[in-house]
């Protein structure tokens, strides 16, 4: 038995179905339209570029990005703030904008700053009010994750027959060194691990430590007792001149107590088994 099917069903079914691909189509265009009308503010990030968060700075006096600065009254927006930064013959990680008209750069974020809510960072930024641009002792930071961008600083767990000993304080409270040789003047290619070691050594020391991004001080001692002047990792932030995959440690420039160094410790018996391979497999 076939089923009747009454008319007017198939007129409603049939209207409803008009309706329902008009308001599709309709939709769609709209949706069209509002896309093309959208676009983006390029003061903004620049492409390869990513928000980091808001953070404090000059967390202890040292300032939070201190490589390169900028100020511009007039101009300042992120997107001027990573040009800048990402223009250098070695294109930096890290930029920042404070207080509006600031910008600051550099490979690493230094020191121990506080990451605080992103809604602080909220003072206009002065080439662009729509926009903000960190706030008073506040900095925007991003990281540029572009193609040729070297990796993060780090501390080398060895170079050579040396070991990482750690952060070291540096003249911490008093005006002793922890290591009191210089000898940044020998090394004429620029301060690295590889360098100062190797010239601390060179010159009968079995100390090492290299300080303020250029700075290499040695030493046949600690003139502090090492658990007085062990620091957080964190404290030695600073990457090499020479070598920006490295890390060098804090500002010499600072207030006594907030020098840091990162610290290398010669090992005999290392150098003793590398002399031992030479000789057996050379």
């Amino acid at each position: 038995m076939v089923a009747s099917v009454v008319p007017g069903l198939l007129l409603a079914a049939s209207i409803s179905a008009s309706i329902t691909r008009t308001t599709a189509t309709l939709s769609s265009n709209w949706d069209q339209r509002r896309s093309t009308n959208i676009t983006v503010n390029p003061n903004t990030a620049l492409p390869g570029w990513t928000f980091v968060g808001c953070f404090t700075d000059a967390n202890g006096a040292a300032p939070t990005l201190q490589e390169h600065s900028l100020i511009d009254e007039t101009n300042m927006t992120p997107a001027l703030c990573m040009e800048f930064c990402g223009n250098f013959s070695t294109p930096l990680n890290f930029a920042g904008t404070e207080l509006g008209n600031q910008c600051f750069c550099d490979f690493n974020i230094q020191g121990a700053p506080l990451q605080v809510n992103d809604t602080l960072c909220n003072v206009a930024c002065a080439g662009d009010s729509t926009l903000t641009c960190g706030g008073p002792l506040l900095v925007s930071i991003y990281q540029n994750n572009n193609e040729g961008v070297g990796p993060l600083p780090t501390n080398k767990a060895t170079v050579g027959a040396f070991e990482f000993a750690g952060c070291l304080k540096d003249a911490d409270g008093t005006t002793v060194r922890t290591l009191s040789t210089p000898l940044t003047v020998d090394i004429s290619d620029g301060v690295t691990a590889e360098s100062c070691t190797v010239t601390c050594l060179e010159n009968g020391f079995t100390k090492a430590g290299l300080e303020f991004g250029h700075e290499c001080w040695c030493d046949s001692k600690f003139n502090v007792a090492l658990g007085l002047i062990v620091a957080p990792l964190e404290e030695c932030s600073r990457a090499c001149d020479a070598d920006p995959t490295e890390l060098n440690a804090i500002d010499t420039h600072q207030p006594v107590g907030n020098r840091r160094m990162s610290g290398y410790l010669y090992q005999q018996w290392k150098q003793c088994l590398c002399i031992y391979y030479q000789l057996t497999y050379d």
